[in-house]
């Protein structure tokens, strides 16, 4: 299925090729009409053959109907609590997760189901550096200390009204704003003067390796790079905080995962199986980034 999707032609923006991204799909609960463009990497043409295609999600589909019934089983283990007692105690860890009970506790990924139906491939290898010989390091990767920054951003018009941040992270996001009067002044040696100051907040969000338990069920909520990295070096037994949701919509927090019906199939998909070739494939999927845009106009109305 590479050398199907190797083949084909690379969308171009403004005569410029579209970056493209290595990603594991979960073929095989994939309808038609998104997993053929995920293993095309583009939509398919009137002209395009598609019987290859065709064929390997058949394949796909057929394996998972093949599994046994899928047994809930609880992922939470036992294991030494002294960093996990620590991370608990963490302040910004207490107010990122409120809103839900949570507790923080070693996992075993092989028992947690995925609602996500790709994860990026690339950079894997790099963001586990050290994690997998040192039990501080893991969890640092898992429930990190410190949350990236957002990048800096730049004005975008001519008329110094535009500004935009950018980042391939889409944790990236407008968390709020504020406004307040403050002093300032146009040039050096200039009495400052009184203006409102209109202020926005971006904040990269909280990333921390989340197992949500469901009706009895367990779902990744955050976390899947990471997670699906250490399964790929044989590391399955891990921090993770474990929230009670209230909701199913509190455990798809994000748009494009797989629905309650998949979800609470007779056989869902696992973390464990975006390394499953009979059920999982290699693909590539457009870079996307994540824009903040603030623009400030000015026009008059009536009244």
């Amino acid at each position: 299925m590479s050398n199907a999707t190797a083949a084909a032609p690379i969308a171009f923006v403004e005569g410029e090729p579209v970056a493209m991204r290595p990603t594991r799909l979960l073929l095989g609960w994939l309808p038609d009409n998104e997993a053929v463009p995920q293993l095309l990497g583009r939509n398919p043409g009137p002209h395009d053959d598609l019987q290859v295609i065709d064929e390997r999600i058949a394949e796909a589909r057929a394996a998972v109907q093949a599994r046994l019934p899928f047994e809930p089983t609880d992922p939470v283990i036992g294991g030494e609590r002294t960093i996990l007692d620590s991370i608990v105690a963490r302040p910004e860890l207490q107010a990122a997760m409120a809103g839900a009970p949570w507790t923080v506790e070693w996992v075993d990924l092989t028992c947690v189901q995925s609602i996500q139906k790709l994860i990026v491939a690339d950079g894997l290898d790099a963001r586990l550096a050290g994690a997998s010989s040192d039990a501080a390091a893991l969890a640092e990767l898992c429930l990190p200390s410190i949350q990236p920054a957002p990048p800096c951003g730049g004005f975008t018009d001519s008329d110094g009204l535009g500004f935009a941040i950018s980042s391939r992270n889409p944790n990236l996001r407008v968390v709020g704003s504020h406004m307040q009067e403050a002093l300032v002044a146009g040039a050096a040696g200039v009495e400052p003067q009184k203006v409102q100051a209109i202020t926005f907040f971006v904040t990269m969000g909280t990333s921390y390796l989340q197992v949500a338990r469901y009706h009895g069920r367990y779902f990744l909520r955050d976390g899947y790079h990471r997670a699906a990295g250490l399964l790929r070096a044989g590391i399955t037994r891990l921090p993770a905080v474990v929230i009670d949701a209230p909701s199913f919509q509190y455990v798809t927090a994000s748009p494009g995962l797989f629905d309650h019906e998949v979800a609470f199939s007779v056989r869902p998909a696992l973390l464990v199986d975006f390394w499953n070739d009979a059920v999982a494939t290699d693909a590539t999927q457009p870079v996307v980034r994540k824009v903040v845009r603030i623009r400030a106009d000015q026009y008059g109305v009536q009244g």
